[in-house]
């Protein structure tokens, strides 16, 4: 888990909080879709379902954001071109 942590080292520090500000959006935005009472089809999901889904889906774009990041960050360590 060392070399995990070094490599996340790499990520500059305005990626993580991007990468934070798009998670927590995403989270409140579908939250509030998700519980909002619209008759939508996520009505008949159980509590659970809605929280996983809620907190799960924008998993996928915090990662993303992080490994661009990465990209970046490598690039500049290595001295390419990093824009």
């Amino acid at each position: 888990m060392n070399r995990l942590r070094e490599e996340m080292k790499v990520v500059p520090r305005p990626f993580w909080v991007a990468a934070a500000c798009v998670y927590l959006s995403i989270v409140l935005l579908l939250w509030l879709l998700a519980f909002a009472k619209t008759g939508a089809d996520t009505g008949a999901w159980p509590v659970w379902g809605k929280v996983l889904f809620s907190a799960g889906m924008p998993l996928l774009l915090f990662i993303w954001v992080l490994l661009i990041g990465y990209v970046y960050g490598d690039a500049r360590r290595r001295g390419m071109r990093h824009v």
